[in-house]
C-alpha cells in the first residue's frame, strides 16, 4: 500500500484475527478533527473519531490502524519505506504504561496530544528518518486499550525532488539464487528505491532502498521472471522512475517444463478475455502471449501463478489469438497450441436500478426486489443499519432481488441501497428503500412448569424475533396477595424460544401510571 511519503506498507498482524485487522489499515490524507480513528470502529452507535489534533500535525498524510491490532505482539507490526526526510510520529495511547520499548527507546515525546470522542488521548511521539529509510514498528504493548497510529510529516517540503531518472538499468541472475542490479548514478540523490514485480505479483512494490547506484535483490525464486524499476531519491523527495529491466531466474542445468495443454477460452466479454489450461506440475508460473493474428508475433502479456489468465487490455468487437508457456527452475518451455476468440461489442455502464421495494419482511429476514438493469451482470447491494453513520456493502445478487438474513432485532429497522455492475464498472446507487422492524408475534403456550414457596418457574412458545421478553404478574381475583410485594411488577429476561422465567431474578416496582398495561 502505497501513499504520497509512505511506500509498501505491510501489516504484519500475528493475532488470532490478524488478516481481518489488517484488511482494515489504511494509508490516508489531510488528518482532520471528525476523521475516524480507526478502521475497524466507523460504524455503530458511537465510532471513533477525532475531537481535538495539534496543528503541528493536522492536514498530514498518517495511517489508520486497528484496534483489533493491539493484541499483536510481532516486532514487526507495521513497516513501510519513505520517499522524503521525515518526521514519524507515534499516536500512542496515553493510558498505556510502560510504552513498548521499541518506541520508549528511539523516539522523543513531543509533549503534544490527540484526543478522541471517547475519550482517549494520544500522546505524541517523534523521530527523524531520511529519504529510503525502511521504518518499522513494533506491538502496542497493551491488548485491552486503543492502537497506536502513526502520522509522517515531510521535513523540507520545499526542497525539489530529483528531476532525472535512474538510467541503464541492468540486471543479471547471481548464484543465492539472487538478482544483482546496477544503474547509472543521478545527480544530487541521496539514495534510491527499488521497486519489483514479477510472473507471481504484476504490481511494482518496493523492496529496498541503497544509497549507492547498485543493489542485489537475494530474495528471487529460480523459476520467475522479475521485473526491476529504480527510483533516485534526496531530502524533498522522489524522482521518475526508470526503464524496467527484466530478469528471468532460471537454472540452465535443470530441464524445460513440459508445454502447457489444453488451453481455452472460458470467458470473452468486451473489454476482457479469461483463459483457462490444465495445470503442469512442478510448475512455477505460465507465461501468456497474444497476438492480432493466427500467425502473428506474439508477445508476452502477463504471467499466471495458477493455470487461468483474465486479460483486461483488450478491445471491444476485435480478435485476439493466445498462447501460454510453463515457467519452472529449470527455464521456459515452448509454447502451447493457439486459441482464438472475438470480444463483445462496447457496453456502457448500468443505469442505477429502479423500484427498489419491500418484499416479505419478518424479524429474521428483510426481502427486496428492483427492475432489472439493462446490461447488468450482477447487483451490490448496501445497508445501514438504525444508528449507523454510512452504508456498507452486504453481498451481491445476479438477479434483481435479495433477501438480507443478517437483520438484528435490536435494531429499529434497515436502509438499504442497491446498484448495477458489469465489467464496465458500477452504477450510481438506487433511491434509498427504508425498512422498519416489525414487532414480534405474542408468545403463546404460556403455562406455570415449576414452583415452590418463593419461586414460580414459567414456560412459553416464542415465535421468533425478540431480543427480550417482560413478564408481568398481579393477583388473581379469587386469590389475595400473602406476601409484601408490588401490586404490579415486570420481570425481564432474555430466555428465547420455551424457558424459565424466574421471578425473584429481577424485580421493580411498575410507575403508576403504567399500572393499567396488565396481561390477562
Amino acid at each position: 500500500m502505497d501513499g504520497k511519503v509512505i511506500r509498501n506498507m505491510i501489516v504484519n498482524d500475528n493475532s488470532s484475527s490478524g488478516s481481518a485487522n489488517a484488511a482494515n489499515w489504511s494509508i490516508q490524507q489531510n488528518l482532520q478533527t471528525g476523521d475516524y480513528v480507526a478502521g475497524d470502529r466507523m460504524t455503530g452507535s458511537k465510532p471513533y473519531k477525532f475531537v481535538s489534533i495539534p496543528d503541528e500535525v493536522k492536514g498530514l498524510e498518517w495511517i489508520r490502524t486497528a484496534v483489533g491490532s493491539r493484541s499483536a505482539t510481532s516486532e514487526e507490526l507495521l513497516s513501510f519505506y519513505l520517499t522524503a526526510d521525515a518526521d514519524v510520529y507515534v499516536a500512542h495511547d496515553s493510558r498505556i504504561s510502560p510504552r513498548p520499548a521499541w518506541l520508549a527507546s528511539s523516539y522523543e515525546d513531543t509533549g503534544l496530544y490527540i484526543e478522541d470522542n471517547q475519550p482517549v488521548q494520544y500522546t505524541l511521539f517523534k523521530k527523524h528518518f531520511l529519504a529510503g529509510a525502511h521504518v518499522v514498528m513494533g506491538p502496542n504493548n497493551n491488548a485491552s486499550k486503543m492502537n497506536y497510529f502513526v502520522i509522517v510529516k515531510p521535513a523540507q517540503p520545499e526542497a525539489v525532488p530529483p528531476a532525472a531518472s535512474p538510467a541503464s538499468l541492468v540486471g543479471r541472475l547471481t548464484d543465492g539464487p539472487a538478482v544483482s542490479l546496477s544503474w547509472g548514478p543521478v545527480s544530487g540523490a541521496g539514495g534510491y528505491l527499488i521497486y519489483r514485480s514479477s510472473s507471481m505479483d504484476p504490481y511494482f512494490k518496493v523492496i529496498g532502498s541503497t544509497a549507492d547506484a547498485k543493489y542485489t535483490d537475494t530474495g528471487a525464486t529460480l523459476g520467475v521472471v522479475y521485473r526491476y524499476k529504480v527510483t533516485a531519491l534526496n531530502a524533498g523527495g522522489e524522482s521518475p522512475p526508470s526503464q524496467a529491466a527484466e530478469v528471468l531466474a532460471f537454472d540452465a542445468s535443470k530441464p524445460v517444463p513440459p508445454v502447457p495443454a489444453g488451453l481455452k477460452v472460458t470467458a470473452a466479454n468486451s473489454i476482457s478475455v479469461a483463459l483457462a489450461w490444465t495445470p503442469v506440475a512442478d510448475a512455477v508460473g505460465y507465461g501468456i502471449y497474444r497476438a492480432a493474428a493466427p500467425e502473428g508475433d506474439y508477445q508476452r502479456i502477463g504471467s499466471a501463478s495458477t493455470a487461468a489468465y483474465t486479460d483486461k487490455t483488450v478491445s471491444p468487437s476485435t480478435n485476439y489469438y493466445y498462447k501460454v508457456t510453463t515457467m519452472a527452475a529449470g527455464g521456459e518451455s515452448a509454447a502451447s497450441g493457439g486459441v482464438s476468440t472475438a470480444t463483445k461489442p462496447p457496453v456502457t455502464i448500468p443505469a442505477a436500478p429502479a423500484g427498489l421495494s419491500a418484499g416479505q419482511v419478518s424479524t429474521s429476514s428483510f426481502a427486496m426486489v428492483w427492475n432489472p438493469a439493462d446490461h447488468a451482470e450482477r447487483y451490490w447491494i448496501y445497508r445501514k443499519g438504525s444508528g449507523d453513520n454510512g452504508f456498507t456493502r452486504i453481498g451481491s445478487s445476479d438477479t434483481p432481488s435479495y433477501v438480507d438474513r443478517s437483520i438484528s432485532a435490536d435494531r429499529t429497522g434497515y436502509s438499504y441501497k442497491v446498484t448495477a455492475e458489469n465489467e464496465m464498472g458500477e452504477s450510481a446507487p438506487s433511491n434509498e428503500l427504508a425498512m422498519a422492524m416489525p414487532l414480534p408475534a405474542a408468545p403463546t403456550d404460556l403455562f406455570v412448569g415449576l414452583k415452590g414457596e418463593t419461586f414460580v418457574g414459567l414456560i412459553w412458545t416464542s415465535h421468533g424475533g425478540a431480543v427480550q421478553y417482560n413478564v408481568y404478574r398481579g393477583p388473581q381475583a379469587s386469590r389475595p396477595i400473602t406476601w409484601d410485594m408490588p401490586r404490579w411488577i415486570r420481570i425481564t429476561t432474555a430466555r428465547p424460544n420455551r424457558g424459565w422465567s424466574i421471578p425473584t431474578t429481577s424485580r421493580r416496582r411498575t410507575p403508576a401510571a403504567n399500572r393499567s398495561r396488565r396481561i390477562a
